[in-house]
């Protein structure tokens, strides 16, 4: 009897490794330019995968095809709260993992009706999740579909206090009004309240915004991307590791850009306006 699928409920994310097009561009036919990235990209992918194989409380299915990421977690018997937690953690520990190697990704997770297959991925949670991703995230960040916002407000009545719910560590609310993954908790949750390691890890972090920054600093598309994740490293310092922000606060003259002379003065430094 031929297989008949159906569509099931699933909690799941689609996320993007930035940057890899564009150096796959600037290599060009450059056969040894794209073998060395070939090899870093092949290398933090497998680091990604070995990352999401480690989930143990849930079963937690992930294709990996060109600078994308599909994971996903089926809900069964509407324990909605633990597979959109469990995914959650997962993605944290993914984007940790890949910006500790100077990769930051962004994306998108939905909840909803979704089918897959060794060969097949298909259904509208994936169509959300992606296009969260294109629309949404803007930054290096993973943010949440409306409903499961919605959802997540639901399990926060749960709770006698709210504040004190995994979910108010977890998620943050930007300026924008979106909710997206604080991914910089996940050294805090994973060694059960360690400050220690959130440090390293925090301390990795500012080096490698630090150095896009510096990168990025003639590109404000780019740029503007980093500083995002400037303010929210500072403002997680802040909030979590407070005894810590002398050495690990980013300088508010990094965060923060400001305009500057057409022809600045030679002791200023070079010129940034191209001749015309």
């Amino acid at each position: 009897m031929p297989h008949r699928p159906h569509l099931t409920s699933h909690a799941m994310a689609f996320v993007d490794l930035l940057g890899l097009r564009d150096r796959m561009a600037s290599v060009g036919q450059d056969k040894g330019a794209a073998s060395k990235l070939l090899t870093e990209y092949y290398g933090v992918m497998r680091a990604g995968l070995e990352c999401l194989g480690k989930s143990e409380k849930q079963v937690l299915t992930h294709r990996c095809f060109s600078d994308s990421f599909v994971l996903a977690t089926e809900v069964h018997h509407s324990e909605w709260e633990s597979a959109i937690g469990h995914l959650i953690m997962i993605v944290a520990e993914l984007q940790v993992e890949l910006v500790q190697q100077g990769w930051f990704i962004r994306g998108g997770i939905a909840v909803g009706d979704y089918y897959e297959t060794r060969r097949v991925v298909y259904g509208p949670a994936l169509v959300e999740a992606h296009a969260l991703e294109q629309s949404h995230a803007i930054y290096p960040r993973i943010v949440l579909s409306q409903q499961a916002v919605v959802a997540i407000g639901g399990f926060l009545k749960y709770y006698g206090d709210p504040f004190g719910s995994p979910e108010n560590t977890t998620l943050l609310l930007d300026i924008d009004n979106e909710v997206f993954v604080n991914y910089l908790y996940s050294p805090i949750d994973m060694s059960e309240g360690d400050l220690d390691v959130a440090v390293d890890v925090a301390r990795k972090h500012k080096e490698i915004v630090e150095a896009a920054l510096g990168k990025y600093l003639i590109e404000p598309h780019l740029l503007t991307k980093y500083q995002w994740v400037a303010r929210y490293h500072n403002f997680f310092v802040r909030k979590w590791l407070p005894d810590a922000k002398k050495k690990l606060l980013i300088p508010q003259g990094l965060v923060q850009v400001e305009p500057r002379l057409l022809v600045p003065r030679s002791s200023d430094g070079p010129a940034t306006m191209h001749d015309g």
